[in-house]
């Protein structure tokens, strides 16, 4: 069987067409590596007929050594080992051909077509041909292939590791339009199979589950999404809701940011690398850096993962040091070509994504609540709201910060207890909020809980600068637990806020404050204690359950409602 391509030969049994980008083009770009995998559904195949230019009246961007190249690099060897005749060549086609002339073609400045001295590639030939062509990268810099080719490396490490979907993927299929990738992909072929333990399998399962449980709503920003990164991630992200920015014809507004949760960064939106000093002296000054500042303005608690084709070590300490939470580099080919390293890539960047995702849904709903707070303290007393907001800033930094595993290790819990102690000093904030002042026929400062105008009298300040809290108080206060104590010198507080939880009708916060307030006293950096003293040393473990508890007790008191917020925790006593 003989094929000819784009034109009727005497010498043909079938005639092969281009298939175009757009059919409706004037001038028409074919697809060529689509247009000769036609060749697979035929059988018995002896030889291929191609024309040496293209017709004059015909509008096709037509080049014969391209469509050689093609064929030469199909997987099926019966047909990339075929002879193939040249017809109708000019001179200056013969002179390009020359690295083909010994590897089963043969030329006729006509249509007169001879297979007789023609016949099919030795594997040693075949082989031979396929290391001299497609070895231009077609001025692709190293980073604009990591965007191309880093895609259908992940996606097809995903495919791998879900062998149910099993056909060829768009990506892969419109990389091999490149003969250079088309070259990549047969190389990738003869690489040895990597397998997996069922152990592996069952952790990576569980970390896309994890992943798509705590990530709802996803961003993707990244110039080179139509290069195959949608679909990509979208074999992570497939229980999810992805929305996908080019920053071009779609933009990211950072103020949207707190609507997401997780947001996966390009680090080079606009620019190229060019490989000068400028790439390191004006990291700063990259879009994603840019993007990235703005984001975290916005909302510095949702995760950022800068997906980037650099792997250079003073673009991941800019993106650390402006915020991201996680770093991934994507594939190319200069570091290789192997199932191994492509799987170890992929489960790296699985692994950022759960270690992101896991921090986030400890701490994100903290800062949430705390901010919501925030918000509404604003509107009520902007003075107080301020003092709240910068004790936001440490609970949030401190709680932050504690995912360095290096610091827990050697440093133990001491950011979880300064973010529990700053939490317990919002009773400051508390006190401000429902305490008013005035003075008495004795020129005495009584102070009252104030709770939307309605004002209950609670101490006052005699001479002696005492703080007397009245009997009708204490009476009201105390119980078999509690009883406080009727002066003091400096106010009050913890029988001011026993009084709150009465007048809040929310007694039932009252013996888990008096727990978390002793908790908060027993912490070593408060008072300090000998070490004879250490006799129960789980007082000075805090964990983040309590810090949602005490958090949750100050949530109900700012803004008199459930808090719904922050995860349900069984009470630690």
């Amino acid at each position: 069987m003989i094929i000819s391509f784009l034109y009727d030969s005497k010498y043909a049994d079938e005639r092969i067409d281009f298939i175009y980008f757009d059919d409706n083009d004037t001038f028409k770009e074919p697809l060529y590596h689509k247009s000769v995998k036609q060749l697979n559904h035929i059988k018995n195949l002896d030889g291929l007929i191609i024309p040496g230019q293209r017709k004059e009246n015909e509008p096709i961007n037509y080049h014969p050594i391209i469509l050689i190249e093609h064929i030469r690099l199909l997987k099926d060897t019966n047909i990339s080992s075929l002879p193939i005749f040249i017809v109708n060549s000019s001179e200056d086609l013969i002179d390009s051909l020359e690295v083909h002339l010994d590897y089963g073609i043969d030329i006729s400045e006509n249509e007169d077509v001879n297979f007789e001295n023609l016949e099919n590639l030795s594997d040693r030939k075949l082989k031979r041909i396929i290391k001299l062509i497609a070895n231009s990268h077609d001025g692709k810099s190293r980073h604009n292939q990591s965007n191309e080719w880093g895609s259908y490396r992940l996606e097809s490490a995903l495919g791998f590791l879900n062998p149910v979907e099993k056909k060829i993927s768009n990506i892969q299929e419109s990389l091999s339009e490149s003969i250079f990738y088309k070259k990549l992909l047969l190389e990738e072929s003869y690489q040895d199979e990597y397998s997996i333990s069922s152990a592996q399998n069952g952790n990576i399962s569980y970390k896309l589950s994890f992943i798509n449980d705590n990530a709802k709503k996803v961003a993707i920003i990244d110039d080179m999404i139509d290069s195959g990164w949608k679909e990509a991630y979208l074999k992570i992200f497939h229980q999810s809701k992805v929305d996908c920015f080019d920053q071009d014809k779609v933009v990211f507004k950072p103020e949207n940011s707190m609507n997401y949760d997780l947001i996966i960064l390009d680090l080079r939106l606009e620019e190229e690398v060019d490989g000068s000093s400028e790439d390191v002296l004006g990291i700063e000054n990259l879009s994603g850096i840019k993007l990235l500042k703005e984001i975290k303005k916005h909302d510095p608690s949702v995760p950022v993962i800068i997906s980037t084709a650099s792997n250079k070590s003073w673009s991941l300490e800019s993106a650390i040091n402006n915020g991201a939470d996680g770093y991934w580099s994507k594939e190319d080919p200069v570091r290789g070509l192997s199932f191994e390293y492509r799987f170890k890539n992929t489960y790296n960047f699985l692994q950022i994504l759960h270690s992101v995702l896991e921090q986030s849904k400890k701490v994100r709903t903290i800062y949430k609540a705390l901010m919501e707070i925030y918000y509404e303290l604003s509107s009520i007393n902007p003075l107080v709201a301020k003092s709240f907001h910068q004790k936001t800033k440490v609970v949030y930094g401190q709680l932050y910060g504690s995912r360095n595993n290096f610091k827990k290790e050697f440093f133990g819990q001491s950011g979880m207890k300064v973010a529990f102690i700053t939490i317990s000093s919002f009773i400051n904030e508390i006190i401000s909020i429902y305490r008013s002042v005035k003075k008495n026929e004795d020129n005495e400062n009584q102070y009252f809980l104030e709770i939307e105008g309605d004002k209950n009298l609670f101490c006052y300040n005699n001479k002696q600068s005492k703080f007397i809290i009245y009997d009708d108080v204490i009476n009201e206060i105390s119980n078999a637990k509690y009883k406080p104590r009727g002066s003091s010198n400096i106010f009050p507080e913890k029988p001011f806020m026993n009084f709150l939880f009465i007048k809040l009708k929310m007694e039932g916060l009252r013996s888990r404050y008096g727990y978390y307030s002793s908790l908060r006293n027993k912490i070593d950096m408060i008072h300090g204690k000998p070490i004879i003293d250490d006799i129960d040393p789980d007082y000075n473990e805090i964990t983040i359950e309590d810090i949602y508890q005490l958090l949750k007790i100050f949530y109900e008191l700012f803004l008199q409602k459930p808090c719904n917020c922050l995860p349900e925790i069984t009470n630690r006593r």
